[in-house]
């Protein structure tokens, strides 16, 4: 096995696994927005206020640094795994 050959295999595994915990965090966000939801719907508080909660916490959770970071580093493995394809098949480099 070259060098390539070895670290094509460590930015697979390392994007396989960084898809995984993106995938957890994903499950765990949806659990807590269930129960967040179930909260709000027990307090003594106007729907209309309920939707505004709601939304603001939406807007943040979309925006939250996690997801920029998981699409960034599997974004830039992806880059780095056809940089290496690229080479390998004797096209010039990106």
């Amino acid at each position: 096995m070259d060098k390539i050959d070895i670290l094509r295999k460590v930015v697979t595994t390392a994007n396989e696994e960084r898809k995984k915990k993106w995938i957890e965090t994903q499950k765990e966000r949806k659990i807590q927005a269930v129960a967040f939801v179930e909260f709000l719907g027990e307090l003594q508080i106007p729907s209309e206020q309920i939707i505004q909660i709601v939304d603001k916490v939406t807007d943040l959770l979309e925006v939250s640094i996690d997801n920029v970071v998981f699409e960034a580093l599997i974004d830039e493995s992806e880059q780095i795994m056809q940089v290496l394809d690229e080479e390998e098949d004797g096209q010039p480099l990106s």
